[in-house]
């Protein structure tokens, strides 16, 4: 597939869908008391991809403040911009929804 010049969708791999969903389930899910699913319900949503760069937003601020997660903050730029890119919107919406679902099936696998 070659890389789109008008966002950077095409740069987000598995690998980096892995690594954001791994810091949501760290930060929202990890602790059974205080789990919350506003972020990947978010990530899930279809109605706009609007509410979907609010999760990313959530997210970034997360692995900003986290060395651990310093290497998932450029995948999360690069999933925001196609977002915002009209002509790969889908393709970054399928992403998130990827994301979402590989989040909740690591809560599962907790259980």
């Amino acid at each position: 597939m070659a890389s789109p010049t008008c966002c950077y969708i095409a740069k987000v791999g598995r690998g980096d869908m892995e690594r954001i969903a791994k810091i949501i389930f760290d930060e929202w899910l990890s602790d059974p008391e205080k789990e919350s699913f506003s972020v990947i319900d978010r990530l899930a949503t279809t109605v706009s991809h609007e509410v979907a760069k609010f999760a990313l937003y959530e997210i970034a601020r997360v692995a900003e403040r986290s060395e651990e997660y310093k290497d998932a903050y450029w995948a999360i730029t690069n999933l925001l911009s196609g977002l915002d890119c009209e002509n790969h919107r889908e393709e970054a919406l399928d992403k998130c929804r990827t994301i979402a679902i590989h989040t909740l099936s690591m809560r599962f696998k907790r259980e």
